[in-house]
C-alpha cells in the first residue's frame, strides 16, 4: 500500500497498484504484499476458483471479468484472496491470502471456457 500527498497540508490518499507493480508481485510470488490493497482498475480478487460445476453463471462471470479487463487497460484476476468491504476506504480490501488446492483449479478448463465464450 502506498500513500501520497499533494502537499504537506493535504490529506494522504492510497495509490492503487499499477499493472507493473501487480506483475512484480505475481512474478516474485509475494502475494502477502496484496493484503491491505483495494480491488481496483487493474485488480480483481476472488476468494475461490469459479464454480463451473454449478452451471453457466460461473462461466458467464469469468467471461465478463476477463472481457472487462480486455476492454480497458488490462489487469489481473487473482484467485485465493479474501476481501471485505473496507471501513475506511471505498471498495473491497484484501484481507487474507489463501492457498488454493491444485485439484480445485484447472488452467486448461479456464482456457477452454474463455475460448468458447470470448
Amino acid at each position: 500500500m502506498r500513500f501520497e500527498s499533494a502537499s504537506p497540508l493535504a490529506v494522504s490518499y492510497v495509490v492503487p497498484l499499477s499493472t507493473s507493480e501487480l506483475r512484480e508481485i505475481i512474478d516474485t510470488a509475494q502475494f502477502d504484499r496484496l493484503v491491505g490493497e483495494l480491488e481496483g482498475q487493474y485488480l480483481d480478487a476472488k476468494s475461490q476458483p469459479y464454480q463451473f460445476s454449478a452451471g453457466m453463471d460461473a462461466k458467464r462471470e469469468l467471461a465478463k471479468d476477463v472481457s472487462a479487463f480486455a476492454n480497458a487497460a488490462g489487469g489481473c484476476i487473482l484467485i485465493g484472496l479474501a476481501t471485505q468491504i473496507s471501513e475506511v476506504r471505498a471498495g473491497e480490501e484484501i484481507t487474507e491470502v489463501r492457498a488454493i488446492s491444485p485439484t480445485l483449479f484447472d488452467p486448461d478448463q479456464y482456457r477452454k471456457i474463455l475460448a468458447e465464450w470470448l
